[in-house]
């Protein structure tokens, strides 16, 4: 076991009671042990996980995006703006586009998340909307023929006016690659990455090793292209997430991974990106290592977290690759607040937003797997409180959240 001492494990009631303000201690042999206990059970949970979504996925009502070949994006683009010529020389020109977000067209699976469902297409008649996805698939066209890539953002420019805003492009794209039932990716169309990562890792990516454990000040940017990767090695004995950029850099700074490794630690830089997302997928299947999540004491910190583990229905098509069923929820618990007596001087009230986003939380299909995580939620919006991570810095020290609260949250198995 890593950094066993031959020592007692460390008492952690002080922490469970709210006065846990130790120096940093290396870990004792109890933290490895739950480690490994949740590993145990999260491998048990993984076989029912993968027995739900081989059913759900061969279901014939079920939207699974997969792979394709150059030639049958071509072949596919090819086809919708022939049927539209022919439509309008008709005078019946639309676009059928299925909708991706109705509640009619998603629904929740145990093990996979959020899934999209085959209807009846909504036909597109109006003329700027129309013209839009036409220059978009023109776009698209041009770059699988000529294998060559292009950020949202270049489609956007490609004409202002016409789109008006980025938003719209981004929806197009994904109504595109759910109606092809493609990855984004397979239409060459990609995000700027913005994910990060640190720990004990080493990848090739496009013929380049990347060794994570050389870059302890900054990280390393996580590729956007994740196929293309390929882990070499890693003795990674779990993996945390973290919300924010600072807080990332908060564990680079305080050695975390040295003191508390081996480990991987991951930041999307608040709501994540594909990208992001995938490679956490990739290190559960690849690694079969705990998961951790570490965001604000807030719905929008429980939403990101809760779109790293089901996946969103803006992204239903492809949760496939983008969701991880074992991430446990590891703080900041609105019940933390109560246990570490914070004084409501470093709390701040739910916003009207706050809550409208709680409720509508409250509502989603995960809730009734999750208990606890509704319990904890329910606790935020009747304390009508919540945090950030900095609040510990502030309320205690700069390197409690390293050196006494992560630890000991990982010794007493505090998560949900």
């Amino acid at each position: 076991i890593p950094y066993n001492r031959d020592r007692s494990p460390r008492d952690t009631v002080g922490f469970l009671t709210g006065f846990g303000r130790r120096p940093y201690d290396p870990p004792t042999p109890r933290f490895w042990v739950k480690l490994n206990e949740l590993r145990r059970s999260l491998l048990q949970d993984s076989q029912l996980w993968e027995i739900q979504r081989k059913l759900s996925l061969e279901s014939p009502t079920v939207v699974v995006a997969r792979e394709k070949p150059r030639e049958e994006i071509v072949r596919l683009i090819e086809e919708v703006i022939f049927q539209f010529v022919q439509n309008a020389m008709s005078g019946m020109s639309s676009i059928a586009i299925q909708p991706r977000q109705a509640k009619t067209s998603v629904r929740f699976t145990q093990g996979v998340g959020f899934q999209m469902i085959r209807g009846m297409p909504t036909k597109w008649q109006n003329y700027r909307r129309k013209a839009r996805v036409i220059v978009i698939l023109e776009k698209i066209h041009e770059l699988v023929v000529t294998d060559s890539y292009a950020t949202k953002r270049d489609l956007f420019y490609n004409d202002v006016d016409l789109f008006e805003k980025q938003a719209i492009v981004n929806e197009i794209v994904e109504d595109i690659a759910a109606m092809f039932e493609v990855p984004r990716r397979c239409l060459h169309v990609k995000s700027d990455a913005k994910g990060m990562m640190f720990g004990d890792l080493q990848f090739v990516h496009l013929g380049d090793i990347t060794d994570c454990r050389e870059h302890p000040s900054t990280g390393v940017s996580i590729p956007c292209v994740i196929q293309d990767i390929k882990i070499t090695s890693s003795l990674a004995r779990f993996i945390l997430i973290v919300e924010k950029e600072a807080t990332f850099q908060r564990l680079l700074e305080d050695h975390f991974c040295d003191k508390f490794g081996p480990c991987i630690i991951i930041t999307g830089k608040g709501f994540p990106d594909v990208s992001s997302r995938r490679f956490v997928h990739l290190l559960w299947a690849l690694l079969e290592i705990p998961v951790l999540g570490v965001m604000d004491c807030d719905p929008f910190g429980f939403e990101i977290l809760s779109v790293y583990k089901f996946g969103s229905m803006n992204l239903a098509y492809n949760s496939d690759e983008l969701t991880c069923p074992c991430i446990k929820w590891l703080g900041i618990l609105p019940s933390d607040l109560t246990r570490l007596n914070i004084p409501d001087t470093w709390l701040l009230d739910l916003t009207d937003r706050d809550r409208s986003l709680t409720d509508h939380l409250l509502k989603r299909p995960f809730m009734e797997i999750e208990p606890t995580w509704k319990a904890e939620v329910e606790l935020m919006a009747s304390s009508g409180k919540k945090a950030e991570i900095q609040c510990l810095s502030s309320c205690f020290s700069q390197r409690y959240l390293v050196d006494v609260y992560l630890p000991q949250k990982i010794s007493a198995g505090s998560w949900v």
